[in-house]
């Protein structure tokens, strides 16, 4: 399955992905009629609301705008494009080992459109850096959804910039300048570059026969939703994105990231994406083809994880297309010495630093593991 999932003490997250060797949905017996976006880069947070995804969420959530999606507006046809693979190789990501830190990404090719584009989440401990490029579609407006969440508590708090925002049912406003934002019960996200935001407020009524016509009730159900999303505007070309979530986190704490964000970008380009955590310098990285991400540079496709502790860098490698027969890295770091080795990873001395060429042909998008010492 192209999914990933992310757990930590007071959250876990999902990303819902697909590719050239898995369905985006499926619809079967006239059930899951409105899942046409359910893997295009959908992220599903579980915090301690733990009805949040059931007490009637599928019925009612805008299915045009699910959380973590790049889309095109409009709405399709009932179950359209259900059982469709993408034309992309390009979904899956590496993890650290006895660590939570992860990257993940997708090329997405979105079915019945031109819509194209990049899309990483680097999910490091209790932070998400969520990276978007080459954003492009010949016609259609373009949008990317930052979150859409059924509400707990109707009047949850919405802070941007610190400011709270009206609180009532049927608001929706641009926000203009956004460096952050808190969403009481679910959590921070801190725009380094400050963004242009749109947000909504509404309470979604629907019934379960409108996904479900097998099964489903014609009993209508109300809850409450905000949701807050990027334009990229009409036919866009090269557009992009880049945000920090900071799931279950006070406001407080968003404030101070939004001050210095523990994660910095390093590439956005169609080439890579790249982030470098400031505690520990660790740089996280998904190339598409290939390129280089500051010390660190591939030949192609290939996700990557290069940790720094003490003496110590650990190194994690996996090729996501799980097409290649193996992916060569340079690390331009000094006085490396092997401490232990996946079976399929060797290392060689290259220019400033190091060449590792991993062997990934047949591990169907495994991750394979580095060790080496500073001399």
């Amino acid at each position: 399955m192209d999914k990933a999932a992310h757990h930590r003490p007071s959250f876990a997250l999902g990303i819902s992905a697909y590719s050239s060797r898995i369905y985006n949905y499926e619809s079967i017996q006239n059930e899951n009629l409105h899942a046409w976006h359910l893997s295009d880069g959908m992220v599903l947070l579980y915090t301690d609301d733990l009805g949040h995804y059931s007490e009637d969420y599928w019925p009612t959530v805008d299915p045009t705008r699910l959380a973590g999606t790049t889309v095109l507006a409009g709405r399709p046809a009932d179950a359209a494009g259900q059982r469709t693979t993408s034309t992309s190789d390009w979904a899956g990501g590496t993890a650290l080992p006895g660590a939570t830190l992860g990257a993940y990404g997708m090329e997405l090719r979105a079915y019945g459109s031109s819509l194209h584009g990049l899309k990483s989440w680097f999910c490091l401990d209790d932070v998400i850096a969520c990276v978007g490029s080459g954003i492009t579609a010949e016609a259609g407006t373009a949008e990317t959804v930052v979150e859409n969440r059924k509400l707990r508590d109707p009047k949850a708090a919405l802070l941007v910039n610190g400011a709270a925002v009206p609180a009532d049912t049927g608001w929706s406003a641009q926000l203009d300048g956004v460096r952050w934002l808190h969403l009481a019960g679910t959590g921070g996200y801190v725009f380094p570059e400050p963004a242009t935001l749109h947000g909504l407020r509404e309470d979604r009524t629907a019934t379960w026969r409108e996904i479900n016509l097998k099964y489903g009730t014609d009993t209508s159900v109300t809850r409450p939703y905000l949701t807050l999303w990027q334009d990229h505007g009409t036919a866009p070309s090269g557009a992009g994105y880049f945000w920090l979530q900071a799931p279950a986190a006070s406001a407080e704490r968003t404030k101070q990231w939004s001050s210095a964000p523990p994660v910095t970008l390093v590439a956005d380009s169609t080439a890579v994406h790249a982030v470098r955590r400031c505690a520990d310098g660790l740089l996280a990285a998904n190339f598409w083809t290939a390129g280089t991400a500051q010390e660190l540079s591939a030949d192609g496709p290939a996700s990557v994880l290069v940790r720094p502790e003490g003496k110590t860098v650990t190194l994690s490698v996996s090729d996501p297309t799980q097409l290649r027969s193996a992916v060569v890295l340079d690390l331009a770091l000094r006085g490396l010495s092997v401490v232990s080795a996946d079976p399929g990873i060797g290392v060689a001395p290259a220019g400033s630093g190091i060449r590792i060429t991993a062997d990934t042909g047949g591990r169907h998008g495994a991750t394979l593991n580095l060790t080496l010492k500073r001399s």
